[in-house]
Protein backbone atom coordinates (compact mmCIF):
# COMPACT_ATOMS: atom_id res chain seq x y z
CA UNK A 1 0.00 0.00 0.00
CA UNK A 2 1.62 3.01 -0.85
CA UNK A 3 0.35 6.44 0.85
CA UNK A 4 2.36 9.55 0.22
CA UNK A 5 4.45 10.68 2.94
CA UNK A 6 3.40 7.88 5.03
CA UNK A 7 4.86 4.24 5.93
CA UNK A 8 2.61 1.81 5.49
CA UNK A 9 3.19 -1.94 8.04
CA UNK A 10 1.89 -4.65 6.85
CA UNK A 11 2.34 -7.13 9.81
CA UNK A 12 1.06 -4.23 12.25
CA UNK A 13 -2.02 -2.93 9.54
CA UNK A 14 -1.59 0.19 10.89
CA UNK A 15 -0.16 3.15 9.19
CA UNK A 16 2.16 5.98 10.03
CA UNK A 17 2.23 9.64 9.06
CA UNK A 18 4.13 12.12 10.09
CA UNK A 19 2.65 15.84 9.63
CA UNK A 20 1.10 17.77 12.18
CA UNK A 21 -0.83 14.89 14.20
CA UNK A 22 3.03 13.50 14.48
CA UNK A 23 4.57 17.00 15.59
CA UNK A 24 1.98 16.78 18.78
CA UNK A 25 3.18 13.58 19.41
CA UNK A 26 6.43 13.77 19.86
CA UNK A 27 5.72 16.84 21.78
CA UNK A 28 4.02 14.94 24.32
CA UNK A 29 6.48 12.47 24.48
CA UNK A 30 9.19 14.85 25.18
CA UNK A 31 6.54 16.61 27.80
CA UNK A 32 6.14 13.34 29.44
CA UNK A 33 9.86 12.66 29.64
CA UNK A 34 10.68 16.30 30.70
CA UNK A 35 10.16 17.04 34.46
CA UNK A 36 9.17 20.58 33.81
CA UNK A 37 6.19 20.98 32.14
CA UNK A 38 3.76 22.49 33.70
CA UNK A 39 -0.07 21.36 33.34
CA UNK A 40 -1.35 24.08 30.73
CA UNK A 41 0.87 23.22 28.25
CA UNK A 42 0.20 19.19 28.56
CA UNK A 43 -3.01 20.75 28.37
CA UNK A 44 -2.56 22.12 25.07
CA UNK A 45 -0.81 19.10 23.72
CA UNK A 46 -3.50 16.80 24.49
CA UNK A 47 -6.10 18.88 22.97
CA UNK A 48 -4.12 19.41 19.74
CA UNK A 49 -4.24 15.17 19.95
CA UNK A 50 -7.86 15.06 20.47
CA UNK A 51 -7.50 12.85 23.68
CA UNK A 52 -10.42 14.53 25.06
CA UNK A 53 -10.79 13.30 28.34
CA UNK A 54 -6.74 13.46 29.47
CA UNK A 55 -7.46 17.25 28.24
CA UNK A 56 -10.13 17.83 30.62
CA UNK A 57 -8.49 16.27 33.17
CA UNK A 58 -5.31 18.10 32.81
CA UNK A 59 -7.39 21.13 32.29
CA UNK A 60 -8.95 21.05 35.81
CA UNK A 61 -5.20 20.62 37.20
CA UNK A 62 -4.11 23.52 35.54
CA UNK A 63 -6.78 25.77 37.17
CA UNK A 64 -5.74 25.01 40.60
CA UNK A 65 -2.21 26.04 39.87
CA UNK A 66 -3.37 29.44 38.60
CA UNK A 67 -1.57 29.05 35.09
CA UNK A 68 -3.33 30.88 32.11
CA UNK A 69 -4.21 27.95 30.55
CA UNK A 70 -8.21 27.56 32.13
CA UNK A 71 -9.04 31.34 31.54
CA UNK A 72 -8.35 30.73 27.86
CA UNK A 73 -10.35 28.30 27.69
CA UNK A 74 -13.34 30.45 26.06
CA UNK A 75 -11.45 32.02 23.77
CA UNK A 76 -9.25 29.12 22.39
CA UNK A 77 -10.69 27.06 19.31
CA UNK A 78 -8.90 24.30 20.55
CA UNK A 79 -11.60 23.50 23.20
CA UNK A 80 -14.40 23.59 21.20
CA UNK A 81 -15.11 19.61 21.09
CA UNK A 82 -15.03 20.08 25.14
CA UNK A 83 -17.58 22.51 25.12
CA UNK A 84 -20.80 19.94 25.47
CA UNK A 85 -18.78 18.14 28.64
CA UNK A 86 -20.54 18.84 31.84
CA UNK A 87 -16.99 18.61 32.95
CA UNK A 88 -15.65 21.49 30.76
CA UNK A 89 -19.11 23.38 31.96
CA UNK A 90 -18.43 23.10 35.67
CA UNK A 91 -15.04 23.95 35.21
CA UNK A 92 -16.31 27.30 33.10
CA UNK A 93 -18.90 27.74 36.18
CA UNK A 94 -15.99 27.80 38.76
CA UNK A 95 -13.75 30.07 36.59
CA UNK A 96 -17.00 32.46 36.80
CA UNK A 97 -16.14 32.26 32.93
CA UNK A 98 -18.98 33.22 30.22
CA UNK A 99 -19.57 31.39 27.06
CA UNK A 100 -21.79 34.07 25.69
Amino acid sequence: MMIIGCDFHPSWQQVSCPGIRGYWQKELEAAERSTSVDACWMTRLYAHLGEKGQTLQILIRSSQQHCSGPHMVIADPINDPLRDDPRFKDLVARLRLSQS
